[in-house]
């Protein structure tokens, strides 16, 4: 114990000595006073700023101390958050539109290369539909002979019909034929026709300007295309994409061409991106006799021009704009989750089974009172208020002087550890 002493003794000597670290310190203030004053003043601003920052001050009351804001004037947005990828403007699977077997002759295209509307992208073989075709155009000569003396035939029997040479029957054969085979030619035709048109689809072009981005090389390498295979996947160019989204079915009410849409990706998570809602696409499996699982639209978004590379199959999470009221009342969203605990004295309790918004208002005797709500849009921040539905007087009417509760801080004594602990606070 005489040590415990001595050993304070010399610690209380050193610190008091004229040299020692409290007349020192003593001294620095008085020799800088504007210095002392200026972090003083410092740390005083940061208290008080952050307090008009949030528009909340702090009320203590004994062994709790309540956090508390007033009816703010403000904008506030409304959005749809959704997620989806960046997509080429225009994307089109080209197919081959021949209904048989053709033989690939050349390939003029290879995976990453810009095309033009109308250019060749895969030539095939024309050689058997030339055959065809020749075969059909000499037949149809053949037809068309025939169809010329059977005209004939017909006009000279109607002729002799009108002279009593021969009879109706007669006559009448005569008109079948020329109209049986006036039949054939004309179906001669549309097969010539077809093989025509064949001939023209030998060769795959691509509908729009941009990239090729997928090549069926399974057939490529077989040699041969076959009936609606798919060869081609020709996409717009970089400077030409969408965003795709999708939206749930219970928002999409809420959603309207020409609304702002903002989005972010993962290479750029920081920086907000820009776009304009263009087009609602219904969606493919809507059945009114389906389950009750949700459906979900496709959203059509433009891409405003960015200082940042995209590319598309990036993944974005993006907020459609809804609406933007500005100078409105507004309450912070704590607010509405507030829940008073025990140890606070409520004047007036909400009412029982409601869904209605409550908010809780501190009184002058330091009890608080459950003011029911009508609320409108609301952001991550702030919900609008619109009016006061009523309390249990129904007679309240809410300004903004009135402190509105956002949360509690409960001083709790706990266990000590040593004589000197504080007690640890609890917060709501």
């Amino acid at each position: 114990m005489n040590k415990f002493f001595e050993i304070l003794a010399k610690i209380l000597v050193t610190l008091t000595a004229p040299n020692g670290i409290l007349s020192k310190t003593w001294n620095y203030m008085k020799a800088n006073k504007k210095v002392v004053v200026t972090i003083l003043l410092l740390f005083l601003v940061y208290r008080v700023a952050g307090d008009l920052i949030t528009g909340e001050k702090n009320t203590k009351n004994g062994a709790y101390q309540l956090t508390t804001t007033s009816i703010t004037v403000g904008n506030i947005s409304e959005f749809v958050k959704t997620s989806g990828k960046i997509a080429p403007e225009q994307e089109q699977k080209i197919k081959s539109t021949l209904q048989r077997r053709v033989p690939i002759l050349k390939i003029n295209v290879k995976y990453g290369d810009l095309v033009d509307p109308g250019q060749i992208l895969l030539e095939l073989d024309s050689s058997e539909i030339k055959k065809d075709l020749e075969v059909r155009s000499k037949k149809l000569e053949l037809l068309e002979i025939d169809l010329a003396q059977a005209k004939d035939k017909a006009d000279a029997d109607e002729e002799l019909l009108e002279k009593g040479y021969i009879s109706k029957n007669e006559y009448q054969e005569s008109v079948s034929d020329l109209k049986k085979i006036a039949v054939e030619v004309e179906l001669m035709k549309k097969e010539e026709l077809k093989f025509k048109e064949e001939l023209e689809q030998l060769k795959i072009t691509s509908p729009i300007k941009g990239r090729v981005d997928y090549i069926n090389e399974q057939v490529i390498n077989s040699g041969m295309v076959d009936v609606n295979t798919w060869l081609f996947t020709v996409s717009s160019s970089a400077d030409r994409l969408k965003l795709s989204l999708s939206v749930d079915g219970r928002a999409i009410t809420k959603i309207e061409e020409g609304q702002e849409v903002s989005f972010r990706i993962d290479t750029y998570p920081n920086k907000d991106l820009y776009g304009t809602v263009i087009k609602i696409v219904e969606p493919l499996n809507l059945n009114p006799h389906r389950d009750k699982s949700p459906v979900f639209y496709e959203i059509i978004a433009s891409v405003s021009e960015a200082d940042v590379e995209l590319k598309a199959g990036m993944s974005v999470d993006a907020s459609i704009k809804i609406q933007t009221k500005s100078q409105i009342k507004r309450i912070p969203r704590s607010a509405l989750r507030f829940v008073p605990p025990k140890i606070i004295k409520i004047k007036n309790q909400p009412p029982q089974n409601t869904t209605t918004p409550i908010i809780w208002i501190l009184n002058g005797d330091g009890s608080i009172s459950a003011i029911p709500i009508n609320t409108g849009i609301r952001d991550n921040d702030f919900v609008e208020f619109l009016e006061v539905l009523g309390t249990n007087n129904n007679s309240y009417k809410l300004s903004d002087k009135d402190d509105i509760v956002t949360g509690v801080t409960i001083y709790q004594e706990e266990k000590k550890k040593s004589r000197f602990a504080l007690p640890q606070p609890k917060r709501y």
